[in-house]
């Protein structure tokens, strides 16, 4: 499971992804530590912007492999409370077999 960390105390960053895992969906496992996901984002022009939100995480696989992750998200830097525009993104993940 992928989810928003509001406080930052699980992934170390405010408002980034934690990780979690379960066998049985019941009793969870949290990652501590581990950022599943940032708000600062690496655009294809080689510019990194910190988004005012990224929302909603949802993977995309593709033969048992995470291919995409998909974000409702927002300019601004206050969360939605400053932003201007608001949509939904969709952000390929690197192939381990390329790197």
């Amino acid at each position: 499971m992928i989810a928003k960390d509001m406080i930052g105390n699980v992934c170390g960053e405010r408002f980034g992804g934690i990780h979690a895992s379960s066998l049985n969906g019941i009793d969870w496992s949290l990652h501590m530590g581990e950022l599943a996901y940032s708000r600062n984002i690496l655009w294809d022009d080689g510019i990194t912007e910190q988004m005012g939100s990224l929302e909603r995480p949802f993977l995309l696989f593709e033969e048992g492999v995470a291919t995409h992750a998909f974000f409702a998200t927002s300019d601004g830097c206050n969360n939605f409370m400053d932003a201007t525009e608001t949509w939904n993104m969709v952000i390929p993940l690197k192939d381990p077999q390329r790197l």
